[in-house]
Order: C-alpha cells, then sequence, then structure tokens
C-alpha cells in the first residue's frame, strides 16, 4: 500500500509545483472508463495442454483472454466445457495525465493508470486489495529549434513503429486482446527511449528513436535452452542477452488536410539485432528482428476509416514490440502459446536459428451519424509461420477478430458505447508439427468512457 501512496503523493507534488510562478503552464486531464460485459470461450481454447504437463484449469477459468494457451488437437474432443462469465470492471485505461511546459522549450509529459480492486476484478494479477496503479508515460523534451525536438523517457504522445491502433477497450483489465493485438495488430508502446523529431514542414515530419534492446523478462533460454549440450535442468542464466546495439524505430507521417477532411500516412520500421552469449559452441549467437508497417488514419466528412498492415520477422523477440510484458499493461500480451510463430527458435540438432515471420492488418470503419452516434465495424487478422525443416517444430496459425462497436455521445464528456467481438483463435493452427484447434472467444458488453 505504501508504495500506491507513494506515487499518490508524487502526483500531488508535481501538480503543487506546475502552479508555482517558476513553471510556466500546466494542462491536466484524465478519464475514467467502466466495462460491464459478458466473456464466452470455447473449451478448446482451455482444456487441454499440448505442453505435455497437467492442466491448472483453476488458472484459466479466473483469468478470461487465456485462449491459445491450451488447445486440443484437431478432431480430438475437450474434456471442460464452454464457460461464460460476467464482469464489471474499472478499465485499464483509466488514467490521469499531466503535461507541463515552459517559454525555453522543455516540456514534460506524465501519466498514470489505474485499475479496480483485483479482488473485484476480471483479473487477480497484481496483489490484492486497494487499487493497482503505476506510471504509463514519464518523459522530458526539448525544442532544440522551432523544427527539432529531442524527447527521452518512458513512452511517447504517439509510438514510431505501427502507430495506430483499432478504438477498442472493453476488457482492458482481464481480456488480453485489447486492441486487436495478436490478431492483426502489432504493438510497441510504452518504451524506454530516446527520439528525435524533426518536421520539414507542417505536414511532414520524421521520427526516429532508440530503445531498449532487452525484454521486460530474461526469455534467453525460451529460444535457446534445448540446443545441444543444454536440457530442461540447466539453470536459467546458461544463456544470457548481451544485446550491445539498441532497437531502432523510424516513422515518416505525412498529414494532408482539406475542406473534405483529413487522411493521415505513416510509414514506419524497427530493426533489432539480439546477441547472446554462453550459447553451445559452433552454435547462434544471434536473432535479428525487423518490421515494416503502413499506418493510415482518415476522416472524410462522417465516414472514419484506420487500417494498418504490418510485416516483420521475430516480432516478439524484440522489446515492446508485440510480446508479452508482465507488467504494466496486458495491452501488449499476444494470445497464449499462438505468438510461437512471432518467434525465432533454435534447432536443437544443428544449432541454427530458424525465424519466425508475421503477416498482419487490421481495419476499422465508422459513420458519424449527426456528431452522436458512430456504428463502427472491425476486422484484423494475423498470419505467422516458422518453417523448420527436418524437425517437428514447424509452426503455421493463423487469428482473426472481427465485430462492431457504437459509440454513443451522451454528452460532450460521456461516451457509451456497446460492444460486441469475436476473437477467432482458429480450429486447425499448427503448433510444433500438431494441428490443434484453440476455439473462439467473444466479448458482449457496455463500456462508460468518462473524459475531462
Amino acid at each position: 500500500m505504501r508504495r500506491y501512496w507513494k506515487l499518490f503523493m508524487g502526483m500531488f507534488l508535481f501538480v503543487f509545483l506546475a502552479g508555482t510562478p517558476a513553471w510556466a503552464k500546466l494542462d491536466l486531464h484524465g478519464q475514467v472508463f467502466y466495462d460491464a460485459y459478458s466473456y464466452s470461450q470455447d473449451a478448446e481454447g482451455f482444456a487441454g495442454s499440448r505442453f505435455g504437463g497437467a492442466v491448472n484449469y483453476t488458472d484459466y477459468l479466473t483469468t478470461p483472454g487465456n485462449g491459445g494457451i491450451a488447445g486440443v488437437p484437431v478432431g480430438s474432443t475437450p474434456t471442460a466445457k464452454d464457460r461464460e462469465q460476467t464482469y464489471f470492471d474499472l478499465n485499464h485505461a483509466t488514467a490521469i495525465r499531466a503535461h507541463w511546459m515552459n517559454k525555453e522549450g522543455l516540456g514534460a509529459f506524465f501519466g498514470m493508470y489505474m485499475n479496480a480492486d483485483p479482488s473485484q476484478a476480471s483479473t487477480t494479477t497484481g496483489g490484492s486489495g486497494g487499487f493497482n496503479v503505476g506510471v504509463s508515460v514519464a518523459l522530458a523534451y526539448y525544442r532544440i529549434t522551432p523544427d527539432l525536438t529531442l524527447t527521452v523517457g518512458k513512452g511517447g504522445v504517439t509510438q514510431i513503429f505501427s502507430p495506430e491502433d483499432p478504438t477498442l477497450y472493453m476488457g482492458y483489465d482481464g481480456i488480453g486482446h485489447v486492441t486487436g493485438l495478436g490478431y492483426g495488430n502489432i504493438n510497441s508502446k510504452y518504451q524506454n527511449n530516446i527520439r528525435l523529431t524533426y518536421a520539414f514542414n507542417p505536414n511532414v515530419s520524421i521520427d526516429v528513436g532508440l530503445m531498449n534492446p532487452r525484454l521486460s523478462f530474461d526469455n534467453e533460454n525460451y529460444t535457446f535452452l534445448g540446443g545441444p549440450g543444454f536440457t530442461s535442468t540447466d539453470p536459467l542464466v546458461a544463456v544470457e542477452n548481451n544485446s550491445k546495439m539498441p532497437k531502432l524505430e523510424v516513422s515518416l507521417p505525412m498529414k494532408f488536410k482539406g475542406d473534405w477532411g483529413y487522411v493521415n500516412f505513416t510509414p514506419s520500421a524497427m530493426y533489432l539485432k539480439s546477441e547472446f552469449e554462453n550459447v553451445q559452441a559452433g552454435d547462434d549467437d544471434s536473432i535479428t528482428s525487423y518490421g515494416l508497417a503502413a499506418s493510415t488514419r482518415m476522416s472524410l466528412d462522417n465516414f472514419k476509416f484506420r487500417f494498418e498492415y504490418n510485416y516483420g520477422q521475430n516480432l516478439a523477440n524484440a522489446a515492446r514490440t508485440g510480446e508479452c510484458q508482465a507488467t504494466p499493461f496486458k495491452i501488449e500480451y499476444i494470445n497464449g502459446g499462438l505468438y510461437r510463430g512471432m518467434v525465432a527458435r533454435v534447432d536443437a540438432a544443428s544449432g541454427d536459428v530458424y525465424d519466425g515471420k508475421t503477416h498482419a492488418f487490421w481495419l476499422q470503419a465508422g459513420y458519424d451519424i449527426s456528431n452522436k452516434v458512430t456504428p463502427t465495424i472491425f476486422y484484423g487478422r494475423n498470419d505467422s509461420e516458422r518453417d523448420m525443416p527436418g524437425t517437428t517444430a514447424d509452426v503455421d496459425t493463423t487469428t482473426q477478430f472481427y465485430g462492431i462497436a457504437v459509440p454513443i455521445k451522451v454528452t460532450k464528456n460521456l461516451t457509451i458505447s456497446p460492444e460486441y467481438m469475436i476473437y477467432d483463435n482458429g480450429d486447425n493452427n499448427q503448433v510444433d508439427g500438431t494441428y490443434y484447434n484453440f476455439g473462439k472467444e467473444s466479448v458482449l458488453g457496455v463500456q462508460m468512457r468518462l473524459v475531462f
């Protein structure tokens, strides 16, 4: 509880100091998102174990959004039953944000997220009692010239690589698939980074960022354990990530605006070479990850449209690029074991690294009726594969999401959004040479969004 008070006191001190005459300007705003929804999951998603061990059904039943961790071989009958559960959650998107700036070109962003008592939420992670709170964005910037800005810190106003997200937030506290991650959307938010932004003109700029090259957990042996000379009893420190070069992200945002509306188009790219020590002599000792994305957001009169296409290699090996991060946000959760096609793997016999390739895209299209109601449809698809000739470790998976949301603006600050989404984990996905049925999941409910 003390750490939560420290965060609250830190926020209070920040606001107090910002109000003193020595500080130039402060913008403070926030949002409260609240969900009431029914969550359904096919038994195939949690009723078996393809890892050969016993299944902890309790974990699967108390933590929604885990479809794909289990799965049953195609043609098999699951031993459990389908489930349907009802939840009332203070959504993890609930946040307080502050932006401070002065006349010398210095500025800072600070964002603190919060969610409900974990014992009353759809997920039991994060301890018990009280609120879960934490820092999502904390950065400082300096406008070196009117066109050149240096930014350092955690997160950013926008992400550089693959910057767009579908506007889906239902279940942010418990359903890991929010914003379609693992179903067509790739995400690289909330990174510790250093970036330079240069504006060529009011409509075209370039962002170049250097990020932490490591994942938030030591994943070395997830990739290299099982290679020649290693067994399941080897210590987890057998292989060490010793990457020296940071992850590089680059984007070129372009804006076009007229009486007809606006179009934003952003091509972007990501590159990381992860290097490892203590691997078996003669084995490959590096993994190369890269990604390419084309992102579009447009508003043409009442018609609203977003689209993004992503292609990449070993995306889930790159820090904060679609991989599961335990904290602070589940937004980067890739659906259970189905992310396996997004990672590299070492062949135990040859010591060679084989790469995982991913094609992913998503779109949303809506029509604004009288600036009050905007029916919006969503679709996304993720195809990942990793071929390992001469082994039984081939992976070829497809996941999809589709559905509809109808945001209704009640007042200037309050929106009510009914939503129905289906997450299709695939009924014929190949994982480690065997074909599995992972079933479907769905979320049906209403979200309240209060923004101030």
